[in-house]
Parts: structure tokens; sequence; C-alpha cells
């Protein structure tokens, strides 16, 4: 009865799911797309981890790439919220499902105890944007790009991070403060 009544008031449906050993509370509207954001963040750095990954200076804001993708607006709603806490700490994961032009776009916010640290974003565009965006990128930072690479790590002295990559489809990764990336993949 107390999820009919939270339904009706937020328009979010919960569930709780445990994966490989940690309880995880999901929230949504719609079809849902349960996902291990703790995996996520394992893939991120095994796919940085790569040889054939091209190691870059990041000198300056990222803010270029807003241009080339579509970002949630203040009105959008994520479709899935998921949940899960550890040594006291709240990592809050926010997928929010769009359209940019023709191509669906996925982006998932990372937040820990309500400060945002970190996105995921995933074009469905069979990497058609990647080498505008690499370019982008390179120019804006000052750095030799290997064109025919198709994965560039940028990272800034202050943690920063940025991770474009072909898979597939077009993807970044960025988060703010590597750190915390660490902290919820090894703990």
């Amino acid at each position: 009865m107390f999820h009919y009544f939270r339904k009706i008031f937020t328009g979010y449906t919960t569930v709780k799911k445990n994966m490989n050993g940690t309880e995880f509370r999901y929230m949504y509207s719609g079809k849902p797309v349960f996902f291990d954001p703790l995996l996520m963040l394992r893939e991120f750095n095994n796919r940085v981890s790569e040889e054939s990954v091209q190691h870059l200076d990041l000198k300056t804001s990222i803010d270029v790439l807003n241009v080339s993708f579509v970002q949630p607006g203040e009105s959008d709603l994520p479709s899935v919220i998921c949940i899960c806490t550890k040594n006291g700490r709240e990592l809050k994961v926010s997928r929010f499902t769009l359209k940019d032009g023709i191509h669906p776009v996925s982006i998932y916010l990372f937040e820990e105890n309500g400060v945002s640290f970190g996105s995921f974003r995933r074009k469905y565009d069979y990497g058609s944007k990647l080498h505008e965006a690499g370019k982008k990128l390179a120019e804006v930072n000052q750095s030799e790009l290997d064109i025919s690479n198709e994965k560039w790590l940028w990272k800034g002295i202050s943690k920063e991070c940025l991770f474009l990559e072909k898979f597939g489809h077009t993807q970044i990764w960025h988060f703010i403060d590597s750190e915390q990336v660490d902290f919820w993949m090894y703990s």
C-alpha cells in the first residue's frame, strides 16, 4: 500500500535489488533499466587502463562538449534513479533518456551525498560524433590527437578526467574527482 501512495505522489515505482553483495534501491517510471553503477565504474577503470588509450593533458573546461551533446534540462526527469550506500556515503545515479536529433542518448549522472561528481553519456550514433568531439577537445586543450585511435583520456592536475571513446557508439565518461571513483570501485 505504501508503494502505491508513493507512486501516486512521486510518479516513481520503488524496487530493491541485491547485486554482487550490494543492495540497490531503484526508483523508476515506465519500463525500468536496472543497472549496477559500481560495475559501471569498474568498467570505466578497465577501459581507461587499456594500452591503446591515448593519454592527454586536460588544460581547460570540457564545456565545449555541451555544444555537441544534448544535456538534461531542468524539466527533464530521470527515467531511473539508483541509490546505494557504503561506509556512510550515499551514491545516487540518475539515468536520463533523451533524443539528440534522430539519435537517442543515455545520460547517467553520478552524485555522492547530493554532490555531483561525474557523468557517463552514450549517444547511439555508431560513433559518428566521436571525431568531431575529439577534435574540439584537442583544440581547446592544445593536444596532439591520434585520430585513428578512438580512445582518448584527458587528465587534469585537479583529479578531473574525461574519457572519450567509440564503443559501438560515442561514449563520454567525465569525472570531476577520480578519487571518488576509486572509493566506490574498491569499497
